[in-house]
């Protein structure tokens, strides 16, 4: 268990991109990041993995106050006393929603649990909290004075370095403008880091463009550390560095945690890096974290099955092991935003029929149905005139020509009859998610209603080790008693 003081409190932070339409109107975009929390102890090192695409450099980004997120909040320098209260707030919050869901069966908007006194009381210390230590809530000036606190190692090393300055200059910058220190003191200062990173001294009279990936990456590391951070991020640190440097930056970075309480936070692809080299692991899907425990758990006993897909793609050191991946589901549709349900069920080899199934997964594959059946026997069953989707009530909702020349009845019970065949395929674990068919009493529509998709909740397993997935549950005995 890492303990200490928390240098870094994420909370519930989402990010929408900006996008623009026709007219040059912003709306609301495509979500990267969604509901992101997490906290960093002062000399911990936190790993954070996922495939490509997941939200890994853009959380980076966020955590860097280069982008702002959609919502959220970013506490720095928490006492112990302060984030046990903000967990707490945190933690009534959520029951407040997993209480609504229990009753209504979906996840509420803000507006649905409003006039909540409870809710009230909280969120009013929240933003009270929020006023006073985030760093979103802060100015241009009073961010600018965090700049020392935390320290960015960029995963294209090229581009944060000026092409017209040596590198000599490049590192002394951040030491003037940051800790505002002499000539003479910037020398001794990178002298003592240039051999801990392993940079010769030639180099610094160099330009970027005369020095190797690996050698601007050294450079990139010595700027970070150069001005005594709290915190180091560093995305993709180890894309250029070969083993001996890989083995010189895990001793750098366990050397500053120890005598200088340093926290990092490494995102990588590299698994077998961050399986070695951090004490905390958060594993990032599509933008959501499913799991988050010490790292000696997450890769030796992972939970989530997306975490067990990542893992099984580490390839082993002996080439006389073969080791099988983890084989997926055929991939659904391209999700433009994050799914309401769980972010990997689609691919999900253990998917369930409450996993978070949409009208986008299953309303091909009416249509499929009723067309294909009325080849063989088109009496039974009408012809569709139109098919289309309610996303936000999760419903499909049918209409047929000639509505006055068939039994509503006759063809309810023959549609549930093709989709209860239709469930015992390999593919048919989706339709198990429709909840009900009716035809509608107003426009003698059918509708197939299904069910809403809630979040999986983020529950302790074990001692520090988190999971979001629907496989694991919250043991009734362990749940508060309800008022």
């Amino acid at each position: 268990m890492v303990d200490g003081k928390i240098v870094l409190y994420a909370s519930h932070i989402s990010y929408n991109t900006p996008k623009s339409d026709i007219f040059g109107m912003e709306n609301s975009g495509i979500r990267i990041l969604d509901d992101i929390s997490f906290k960093l102890h002062e000399g911990e090192s936190m790993g954070i993995i996922g495939e490509s695409g997941s939200g890994k450099t853009a959380l980076i980004d966020i955590l860097l106050s280069l982008i702002k997120p959609t919502s959220g909040e970013l506490f720095m320098d928490v006492t112990k006393e302060v984030g046990e209260e903000l967990d707490e707030i945190n933690r009534r919050i959520e029951k407040i929603n997993e209480l609504f869901i229990e009753k209504y069966g979906y996840n509420p908007d803000e507006e649905e649990i409003e006039g909540n006194d409870e809710l009230d009381l909280l969120t009013e210390r929240y933003e009270e909290l929020c006023k006073e230590l985030s760093i979103f809530r802060m100015n241009n000036r009073e961010i600018s004075k965090k700049r020392g606190y935390i320290q960015p190692v960029f995963q294209d090393v090229y581009s944060t370095l000026d092409p017209k300055k040596d590198i000599m200059s490049s590192l002394s910058e951040p030491l003037r403008y940051i800790q505002h220190i002499n000539r003479e003191e910037i020398g001794y200062r990178l002298q003592n880091i240039m051999t801990e990173v392993g940079i010769d001294e030639k180099s610094l009279s160099k330009y970027p463009v005369h020095l190797s990936e690996s050698e601007k990456q050294k450079v990139a590391i010595m700027r970070a550390l150069s001005v005594n951070p709290r915190i180091v991020v560093m995305d993709d640190p180890t894309a250029y560095l070969d083993v001996t440097m890989k083995i010189k930056l895990f001793n750098l970075i366990n050397q500053r945690r120890s005598e200088n309480g340093t926290s990092f936070i490494i995102a990588s692809s590299n698994l077998s890096f961050i399986s070695t080299f951090t004490q905390t692991v958060a594993v990032l899907c599509r933008g959501r974290i499913v799991e988050i425990g010490p790292s000696i758990d997450i890769f030796s006993n992972s939970l989530h099955p997306y975490t067990k897909a990542l893992i099984s793609s580490i390839p082993s050191s002996d080439p006389s092991i073969k080791i099988e991946g983890i084989a997926l589901r055929k991939h659904g549709p391209d999700y433009e935003q994050i799914p309401k349900g769980c972010v990997f069920h689609s691919k999900c080899p253990n998917v369930m029929s409450n996993c978070g199934w949409s009208t986008e997964d299953i309303q091909p594959y009416i249509r499929e149905i009723i067309d294909e059946y009325r080849l063989d026997d088109p009496a039974s069953i009408p012809e569709i005139e139109n098919i289309i989707s309610d996303e936000g009530e999760n419903l499909i909702e049918i209409s047929f020509r000639d509505e006055e020349n068939y039994d509503q009845n006759i063809v309810r019970r023959k549609i549930e009859e093709l989709i209860e065949i239709r469930k015992q395929k390999p593919d048919g674990i989706k339709f198990g998610a429709i909840d009900f068919i009716e035809f509608e009493a107003e426009n003698n529509n059918l509708i197939i209603q299904l069910i809403k998709p809630v979040l999986p909740k983020m529950i302790e397993v074990s001692e520090d080790h988190f999971v979001s997935c629907f496989m694991y549950t919250v043991d009734e005995e362990e749940k508060e008693p309800q008022n």
